[in-house]
């Protein structure tokens, strides 16, 4: 994924958990950091949608495998 379309995603994800019940834990659904890292804000079917096709311009395609 292109950084710039990760950073704003991160950042969105980041916004709508700071507005849920998960911004109380303090348990492993926080990163060392303390970013909330495994829940996800929305509905499983908005998780479905957003997920069914990739926007082609967020992500870097290279040959070979490179993961660079």
């Amino acid at each position: 994924m292109r950084a710039d379309a990760e950073r704003a995603l991160n950042a969105e994800l980041a916004g709508e958990l700071s507005r849920s019940v998960w911004n109380q834990c303090t348990s492993y659904l926080r990163g060392p950091g303390g970013r909330i890292v495994t829940q996800w804000p929305y509905t499983g079917l908005e998780y479905a949608r957003r997920t069914r096709r990739l926007c082609r311009g967020d992500w870097v395609h290279r040959a070979g495998g490179d993961t660079r």
